[in-house]
C-alpha cells in the first residue's frame, strides 16, 4: 500500500511573512539603518587641522580649555616657542574653539596704584596736614598720631602679571607683582608685595632690607593703610598708603 503526503501548495503564508514582517523586525531594521547611517555620515566627516596663534595668555592655559572642548578623535599640539597651538578635529568643534580661544586670549586687565609714603608722628603742637594725606586724620585717632608728612608719592600704571618697582625717598622702595581678581568690581592682588629701606651693610655697600613683605588683597577704588615700621624714637612711625584701580 503507497502511503501520500500531501503538500501544502498554499503561499499565503509564505507571502504574508514575506511582505508583511512583524512590527518588531521593522522596528529593528529601522533602528539598524538609522545606526548605519549616521555611523556612515560620521566616518565620511573629514577631520580638520588648524592652527591659532596666541597673543595673550599663556600656550599650556589655552591648551586647558581647548582640551575640553574637543571631540573622541580630536587633538591638540603645543608650540610654546611660536606661541601656537596647532588642533585637529571635526569642522563643528573647530569653531566652537575657536570662539572659546576669542574669549579667553584676550589683554591683561590694567591696573593703576597710588602709594604715598607718610611719616606719623606724636606731636604736641599739631601743624597742618597736606591735602593728599587729610583722610589719615580719623586713623591717628586709632593709632594715636597727630601729625603725618608725606614723605613721597607715585602713580603705578602696569598689567596684571607685569614685576612692578618704585623708589620711594631715595631710601625706599617698593615692588609687587598685580592679579586681578575679577568679583563684582574687581579686586587688586598684589603678590610679594615689600617695602625695603635702603641701608649701608658692614662693608660700606648698600643693601635693601625689608620693612613690609605680605600679599595683599586691594578692593578696587578703595584706600588702604599700611603701617610699616617705627622709627628709633617712638613717636614716629612709617605708612604706606595705596589705592588702586582696574582699568578697564
Amino acid at each position: 500500500m503507497t502511503t501520500r503526503t500531501r503538500i501544502n501548495t498554499d503561499t499565503t503564508d509564505l507571502r504574508r511573512f514575506l511582505f508583511y514582517p512583524r512590527k518588531s523586525v521593522v522596528s529593528a531594521f529601522i533602528r539598524a539603518l538609522v545606526v548605519l547611517v549616521a555611523t556612515s555620515a560620521f566616518a565620511d566627516e573629514a577631520l580638520l587641522t588648524k592652527a591659532f596663534v596666541i597673543k595673550f595668555r599663556k600656550v599650556d592655559e589655552v591648551a586647558s580649555v581647548v582640551n575640553g572642548l574637543l571631540s573622541e578623535k580630536g587633538a591638540v599640539t603645543m608650540q610654546p616657542r611660536l606661541q601656537t597651538l596647532v588642533v585637529q578635529d571635526y569642522e563643528k568643534n573647530i569653531r566652537q574653539i575657536e570662539m572659546a580661544i576669542s574669549a579667553f586670549d584676550v589683554p591683561p586687565p590694567a591696573v593703576e596704584i597710588s602709594v604715598k609714603l607718610v611719616r606719623a608722628t606724636k606731636n604736641p603742637d599739631v601743624g597742618p596736614i597736606a591735602d593728599e594725606i587729610k583722610n589719615m586724620a580719623k586713623l591717628g585717632e586709632v593709632l594715636k598720631y597727630n601729625q603725618y608728612a608725606l614723605l613721597d608719592s607715585g602713580l603705578i600704571q602696569c598689567q596684571e602679571g607685569e614685576s612692578t618697582v618704585l623708589s620711594l625717598a631715595k631710601e625706599y622702595q617698593l615692588s609687587f607683582l598685580p592679579d586681578v581678581i575679577q568679583e563684582g568690581n574687581g579686586i587688586i592682588r598684589l603678590k610679594n608685595f615689600q617695602l625695603q629701606k635702603r641701608k649701608k651693610d658692614a662693608d660700606g655697600k648698600d643693601v635693601f632690607v625689608p620693612l613690609i613683605s605680605v600679599t595683599l588683597n586691594l578692593r578696587n577704588e578703595e584706600t588702604l593703610v599700611l603701617g610699616a615700621s617705627r622709627f628709633e624714637d617712638s613717636n614716629q612711625a612709617l605708612m604706606v598708603v595705596l589705592n588702586g584701580k582696574v582699568k578697564k
